[in-house]
């Protein structure tokens, strides 16, 4: 392929600037993300996005007595034995519990954070053109300190999503504001240093991602599955721990660690988990933000066993490994 003329490029940069003047226009309301398989998320706005206390792991409750598929689990669930209190356990829990492991809370979803799960899904779906911005974003959350990109070598969809993502953030409190200077492509973000945008610049956009990918997957299976979100579980032998992710039922369970930084305690974390769980390499993922050197990754993949995988590769990966659950129009 040729590489596009001058006079192609300056054509090209003058539609981004009408772009990013659009955006700059809308100003508080909602940018769309692109979409993933499966139901979209809702555009709810919320300006001051926060964390929900842990719930207990039941599902099902007198004001919501039939879940959404793939996100709990009924009264009436085959697997559905009684937890303390005459509530359902949803069906993963009860993997756990097969397993000696004990299960104290997990989180649930709101709707006033619908918000938050659509800057994630923007994020994960753009990747390729926001990683260099969510590094900045994360180190500037911790620190305080504004950051700045030159976007001059960039291509015009990578600085129209990177100037997009500021806007999203900027709508909902996560960032403080944000200028970009069009003669120079400079673009210039002054963050903040909240607990919420601490909490989701570090790592919790990337779990709202594998919850919009897993979501979708959960709803097309041919058992009842349910998808847990931070699951806390402790062994009699003293161990706590908690899994990022947990899908599927009573019988056989996908679980997804995520890290947007070293993989090193992702992956200590499943070492520990794994000598009790004993989970296929295949259905134990590791999420990273940044690849793994191949050899490494053999090596780790073979012995904890797990499938380490980059942001790109995981809606694939994850299909890949709940194609036992899947519906056969859907493997």
């Amino acid at each position: 392929m040729r590489e596009p003329d001058p006079k192609t490029w300056e054509l090209l940069f003058a539609k981004l600037d009408r772009i990013i003047e659009l955006l700059e226009s809308l100003g508080d309301r909602p940018q769309p993300a692109a979409s993933l398989p499966g139901p979209p998320v809702a555009t709810g706005d919320s300006s001051n996005p926060s964390e929900e206390p842990l719930a207990a792991p039941a599902a099902g409750r007198d004001s919501d007595p039939d879940p959404a598929p793939g996100t709990g689990c009924s009264s009436d669930h085959p697997d559905g034995q009684a937890a303390p209190g005459g509530m359902p356990y949803p069906a993963p829990a009860l993997f756990l519990a097969s397993k000696g492991l004990s299960v104290s809370g997990f989180r649930q979803r709101v709707e006033s954070e619908q918000y938050l799960d659509r800057c994630a899904r923007f994020i994960g779906t753009r990747f390729q053109h926001l990683k260099e911005f969510c590094t900045l974003w994360k180190r500037s959350t911790l620190t305080g300190k504004s950051f700045q990109m030159h976007l001059g070598k960039r291509s015009p969809q990578a600085i129209g999503d990177c100037v997009q993502l500021a806007s999203m953030l900027a709508s909902g409190a996560l960032i403080r504001g944000y200028e970009y200077h069009r003669s120079v492509r400079l673009l210039q973000v002054d963050p903040s240093v909240s607990p919420a945008a601490q909490a989701f610049a570090s790592g919790e956009w990337l779990e709202r991602f594998a919850l919009a990918v897993a979501e979708p997957l959960a709803a097309q299976s041919a058992r009842p599955a349910a998808v847990l979100w931070r699951v806390l579980a402790s062994a009699q032998s003293g161990l706590e721990a908690e899994l990022d992710l947990l899908i599927g039922d009573s019988r056989h369970v996908v679980w997804v660690e995520c890290s947007t930084g070293g993989h090193q305690k992702a992956v200590d974390r499943v070492q520990k988990l794994q000598k009790i769980l004993r989970l296929p390499g295949q259905s134990c993922i590791v999420l990273c933000t940044e690849a793994v050197p191949q050899v490494s990754r053999k090596y780790l993949e073979t012995h904890l066993p797990c499938t380490i995988c980059t942001v790109e590769d995981f809606p694939g990966v994850l299909e890949g490994a709940m194609a036992p659950f899947l519906l056969p129009a859907h493997r």
